[in-house]
């Protein structure tokens, strides 16, 4: 168990590895524990909390904490849709969070495609609109 007293390892040592470890979009506590093999535990340490610390410090925000809406990735959606045509839900979301930054929820996003891209919904999934079996449709 890492001792939580050892000083954190300096931000420029650990700060790729901590963008590289949230680019691919692994939970905080899976980041620690890939820095904890990454860090020479020797002389430093880094626990959950600090790590949270760091993380905020860099900017590097979860979805909730962002807290985007509809009206505030409308822009951004219409350049991507414009790239992407094509793009569903999931590549949206992914999208969104590598080329933008953005963490969007998946409500958010179903919001958006139900509102604004009904038609491409119907497009898509023709079965599951005419039942409405997966409630995208109001």
């Amino acid at each position: 168990m890492p001792n939580q007293n050892k000083p954190i390892s300096p931000l420029a040592d650990i700060a790729p590895h901590i963008l590289q470890l949230w680019k691919s979009r692994l939970m905080d506590k899976q980041i620690v524990q890939a820095l904890r093999k990454k860090i020479d535990t020797k002389c430093y340490g880094i626990g959950f909390t600090k790590f949270i610390q760091v993380r905020t410090d860099m900017g590097l925000l979860r979805t909730h904490q962002q807290g985007h809406t509809m009206e505030s990735i409308c822009d951004t959606m219409l350049e991507l849709r414009g790239m992407y045509p094509k793009a569903g839900m999931r590549e949206i979301i992914s999208l969104l969070h590598h080329e933008e930054g953005m963490s969007v929820s998946r409500s958010v996003i179903k919001s958006y495609f139900t509102i604004y891209e009904a038609d491409l919904v119907c497009q898509q999934r023709p079965a599951a609109c005419k039942g409405d079996a997966f409630g995208l449709l109001e």
